[in-house]
């Protein structure tokens, strides 16, 4: 018997989107002036029929990832685990992880929580420009809202202690070091515990799905990483280029013969400014390794037309 079938779209989202820019001369006198410019765009998308999952398909990376399209969220949506604190050791305690819920679907749902969205809702940039005589000096910036991030791993995998040639974040100098810590600290005490978690007992922590953690990472270390406690807003305005230019005058030219020569100096990625102070100094798109910001480049122009 010969089974033919037909694989359709069986979900559905609303979307919208606008975009507005703006250019303005605030004055042209003959030997100043002053302009501005400007755009945004604002996105939104809420899924409306979404994906329903077989019981062997729920993989707990496309909740963390933010991969996967549930009814009445946005399409870019992400899920954290729900911290619920420290225990009298310094471990790292999840809501409802231990739970007794019915299936799989609804344990899914009461140990993961939305965490927001992974992309902007609204983003864009704006700049401004100066002239005197033939000096200019132009900055740009960028700009993004809405979106949240996670913090910087504090555990690698399955590691839960880091190596003697790695570096340890900061966030370790508050970290749990006695019982009592836990009424007041969020950050785990060092541990040479495993602490994996998994359905039999053969694991530390015992879960009626084993599919709530990730293969290779199921420990409550990597948990911690992904918990809601690690997610932050991820709100900035970006200075992206500051520009010195300077056109030779007209005698000048003539004497040299040519038509026109400008030099100019640029500086870009100049700093952020991030405004949730949770982020702790890390930039807020850098999200993985070490979270350096992108270090500020210098470059100098000669632009000759003859």
């Amino acid at each position: 018997m010969l089974f033919k079938g037909r694989l359709y779209n069986g979900g559905s989202k609303e979307d919208y989107s606008y975009e507005m820019s703006i250019r303005g001369v605030i004055f042209d006198w003959e030997n100043f002036g002053w302009s501005v410019n400007g755009n945004i765009t604002h996105t939104s998308e809420t899924v409306l029929a979404g994906q329903e999952l077989e019981e062997s398909s729920f993989d707990v990376n496309d909740y963390l990832g933010g991969t996967i399209y549930l009814t009445g969220f946005p399409s870019d949506a992400f899920y954290s685990y729900q911290f619920d604190g420290l225990d009298e050791q310094g471990f790292p305690t999840y809501k409802n992880l231990q739970s007794s819920a019915g299936s799989i679907a609804e344990y899914f749902s009461e140990v993961l929580t939305y965490s927001g969205r992974r992309t902007p809702k609204v983003y864009g940039g704006f700049g401004t420009e100066f002239k005197y005589k033939n000096l200019t000096l132009s900055a740009n910036f960028s700009y993004k809202f809405g979106q949240s991030i996670r913090r910087l791993a504090l555990y690698q995998g399955s590691q839960n202690m880091p190596m003697p040639y790695e570096n340890m974040s900061g966030e370790f100098n508050d970290r749990w070091r006695q019982p009592g810590d836990e009424a007041h600290c969020v950050v785990p005490g060092l541990s040479t515990e495993d602490l994996r978690v998994g359905e039999t007992s053969s694991y530390d922590v015992q879960v009626p799905y084993g599919e709530i953690v990730a293969s290779g990472s199921n420990t409550l270390w990597h948990m911690y990483d992904k918990s809601d406690l690690r997610v932050v807003k991820g709100d900035y305005i970006r200075w992206q280029s500051l520009t010195l230019g300077y056109n030779l005058p007209k005698h000048i030219l003539n004497a040299i013969g040519i038509s026109n020569c400008r030099l100019s100096l640029q500086v870009s990625n100049l700093g952020v400014l991030a405004f949730d102070k949770d982020l702790k100094g890390q930039d807020p798109e850098q999200v993985q390794s070490v979270g350096m910001p992108t270090l500020p480049t210098y470059n100098f122009g000669l632009n000759i037309s003859f």
